[in-house]
């Protein structure tokens, strides 16, 4: 098996095998998502999903947990609410609640080195940030 580097891997080295109803910006292709003024690299942007956008990912057992950044991007004055969920082999694992009064905030969620991961995106414009896969 493959052991991942103690500073993680970012989204760039572990892309989702299927993307549905999102934009995702890579570090290693120069890309970025620009919030507040703040550039930000390794995101989804979910858009306007009221059915669920979904990103896909092989974990292959690699990966203990995997932080990110996100927020609701509330410049579009939003009032709906949404909700991200995190399902690995199967099974819900986490669900954030992000509102237009949620501002950029850390989380973390528990990977159990499982084998995929499917994040499942419901509401209007939900962005993940500096997204990174960790090993030990």
């Amino acid at each position: 098996m493959n052991t991942v580097p103690p500073e993680g891997v970012t989204l760039s080295e572990n892309k989702p095998y299927e993307l549905r109803g999102a934009d995702t910006y890579y570090e290693s292709e120069g890309q970025f998502y620009e919030l507040d003024s703040v550039k930000y690299t390794n995101c989804f942007n979910f858009g306007y999903i009221p059915r669920g956008g979904v990103a896909l990912f092989d974990l292959n057992g690699k990966y203990k947990k995997m932080t990110f950044d996100a927020c609701k991007y509330a410049n579009y004055n939003d009032e709906v609410d949404s909700t991200i969920s995190f399902v690995v082999d199967g099974i819900l694992v986490d669900t954030i609640d992000l509102n237009s009064n949620t501002r950029i905030k850390n989380f973390s969620i528990d990977l159990d080195y499982g084998l995929q991961l499917k994040i499942v995106a419901e509401g209007h414009y939900n962005v993940l940030c500096n997204t990174i896969f960790w090993g030990e």
